[in-house]
């Protein structure tokens, strides 16, 4: 497998200089004040309804700590009903909760505009093994408790940890999808556009199941055709050098081929359209996702169905912020372009 990662390593070295080349759906510099948007969630009475039999931890605490769950909160717009936006947490697939917003304003943002918001939190990687540690050692992430195979700043926060093998988290996005369209009608949610959201790891399961659905492989059995896919600061290209180690932890196969479940490697013509935005200074995952999928659209002469948002600089010129430059690109986003699409679909 090491010389093919090598030949990989540097088919993708050449795929990032040639990205850099060509003229893509480039999302222009964002205005200073597109940026200042809320980024508290709104109240709702519609928490924790379950969309599948994992309920993960009791009220009151956060289900990263009992490996995820199969729930759910409704945050409903007021005014004219455009859509419905399902909103993915990150986390590296092994944290998270549906009630940490990061990176997620420029989702927000849109209940004003008339698009609801769901969020949802998924299976982890990992679970509780039995028997449950008390609530003081899940919070602990001693490195007894650790898997010698966990993504470094994302070990699992259960104790004596059982693995949840993947496509679990991607199985249960597309069962949250089925739910809203189920029973979304009666809670007063549009249905009939709806939007799949994520940041990090969950932005990777968004472009997941928006250039999935239609796969062949059984990894994307059972999930529906979304009307757009959104992703902030993800992997969506396994083979790039530093997103092997996640592709095997995935898979749970050191030697697997991680084309296979690379999202850009599900595109056809066919999928939805897409946002895609990454901060130029990210360390946690390289901006170099981003730019794949400039150049892997263009190739296949779709680049304008997809909106690349490198985050770097507004339109003066000037910096915007460290983090929204790292891992919170959705903080940075230009917000013109980002409602543009969104109305486009």
């Amino acid at each position: 497998m090491k010389n093919i990662r090598g030949a990989l390593a540097i088919s993708t070295l050449m795929l990032g200089i040639a990205s850099l080349l060509l003229a893509g759906c480039l999302v222009g510099d964002v205005e200073r004040a597109d940026i200042l948007i809320p980024k508290s969630p709104p109240v709702s009475d519609l928490m924790d309804l379950p969309y599948g039999p994992s309920v993960g931890c009791s009220t009151g605490r956060s289900h990263e700590l009992c490996g995820g769950s199969q729930t759910l909160d409704v945050y409903k717009s007021s005014s004219q009903s455009k859509g419905t936006i399902i909103w993915i947490h990150g986390g590296g697939f092994t944290r998270g909760d549906k009630a940490a917003f990061e990176s997620a304003a420029p989702v927000l943002a849109q209940i004003r505009r008339g698009w609801s918001v769901v969020a949802v939190n998924y299976r982890l990687l990992y679970a509780p093994g039995e028997p449950s540690a008390p609530e003081a050692e899940l919070a602990s992430t001693g490195s007894e408790s650790v898997q010698p195979h966990a993504l470094k700043g994302f070990e699992p926060l259960v104790s004596d940890p059982v693995k949840v093998p993947f496509p679990a988290a991607l199985q249960d996005v597309a069962a949250a999808m089925k739910w809203v369209s189920s029973n979304g009608g009666s809670l007063g949610l549009n249905t009939q556009n709806v939007v799949v959201a994520g940041h990090s790891a969950g932005g990777t399961l968004a472009a997941l199941v928006g250039l999935g659905w239609n796969s062949s492989d059984p990894v994307f059995a059972n999930v529906p055709r979304p009307d757009g896919w959104i992703s902030f600061s993800s992997w969506l290209d396994f083979d790039f050098p530093g997103s092997w180690q996640l592709a095997d932890l995935l898979s749970g196969d050191s030697t697997a081929d991680p084309r296979l479940i690379s999202p850009l490697r599900q595109l056809d013509p066919e999928d939805p359209f897409g946002y895609v935005a990454h901060g130029d200074r990210d360390t946690v995952i390289d901006v170099h996702h981003a730019r794949a999928a400039e150049w892997i659209y263009s190739m296949g002469h779709m680049v304008n169905r997809v909106w690349v948002d490198i985050v770097d600089v507004d339109s003066a010129g000037r910096s915007l912020s460290a983090d929204a430059r790292w891992h919170s690109s959705g903080d940075g986003v230009n917000m013109g372009e980002f409602e543009g699409f969104l109305d486009s679909l």
